[in-house]
């Protein structure tokens, strides 16, 4: 005797290789996948997002780069000067592609018109009455096409598509870059000067607070200002080292701070 419930067809004991019940008239398996169907009516559109491909795999194209250059770039330390140069590497690369892209729409538009003139049948411009009217009368209205083609929205022409396809993704890398290099550039202005040089790029609500930090008569004064200003002492070492040393410098912020506590 089995100790199937032949019944069960639907619980735990249901007889193997059975479908359920529940999936009864129902498709069970994903879309079978398949390109999208290019009737005659979008082939000028299919070929035209076929050429923006391939252009974009011409143009775009850069050479591979080797093991040592993708470690030094994994390794570098965003400055304001390599953010500075991505921005104008970035910008050359958009000059070039844009020379590309007109060029290339320059000699599609040379062909097209050169095409449309091979294409009409000259008996059209017979004398009135050699002509065949309806013949005169459908290039009149092939004229009127392609004429209203070319008034069109820009933003319908391929061109225009892939000039503003092409400045959308540069101008979103350059908006990226730019935010960068200000936050960079905020933070480095914030950063202690590691030089006498360096202290005067600064900016000088930044050479008055180092200023003060400097000349203060105690530690504990310093330690506490390096607190609130985010300062570590190992960037600090550099240009107190520098300061034990000069002189002048001393003289110059020891005048800064004298001069602030006297400013109305």
């Amino acid at each position: 005797m089995s100790t199937l419930d032949e019944d069960d067809t639907d619980g735990l004991y249901a007889p193997p290789r059975r479908p359920k019940a529940d999936y009864h008239k129902r498709n069970g398996f994903a879309p079978a996948f398949g390109d999208d169907t290019v009737t005659p009516k979008k082939m000028t559109e299919a070929l035209d997002t076929h050429e923006r491909a391939l252009n974009a795999l011409v143009w775009k194209a850069r050479p591979i780069p080797s093991f040592e250059e993708m470690e030094a770039e994994v390794e570098q330390v965003d400055t304001t000067e390599t953010i500075q140069a991505q921005i104008d590497e970035l910008k050359r690369r958009h000059v070039e592609e844009l020379e590309l892209l007109y060029d290339y729409h320059a000699k599609e538009y040379v062909q097209e018109v050169i095409d449309l003139a091979r294409s009409k049948d000259d008996t059209q411009y017979l004398e009135a009455g050699v002509r065949d009217p309806r013949l005169a009368a459908s290039y009149s209205r092939m004229d009127e096409v392609f004429n209203y083609t070319q008034n069109l929205d820009p933003h319908l022409l391929p061109l225009s598509t892939e000039y503003s396809t092409m400045r959308h993704s540069y101008l979103s890398r350059l908006t990226e870059l730019q935010a960068l290099l200000k936050k960079t550039e905020k933070e480095q202005s914030s950063m202690f000067p590691t030089s006498i040089a360096d202290f005067h790029r600064k900016p000088q609500d930044l050479q008055l607070r180092v200023a003060k930090f400097l000349t203060a008569d105690s530690r504990i004064k310093q330690d506490r200002m390096a607190t609130e200003n985010g300062w570590a002492w190992r960037q600090i070492e550099p240009l107190k080292a520098e300061l034990d040393k000069n002189a002048e410098f001393r003289a110059l912020l020891s005048a800064m701070v004298v001069g602030d506590q006297f400013k109305f």
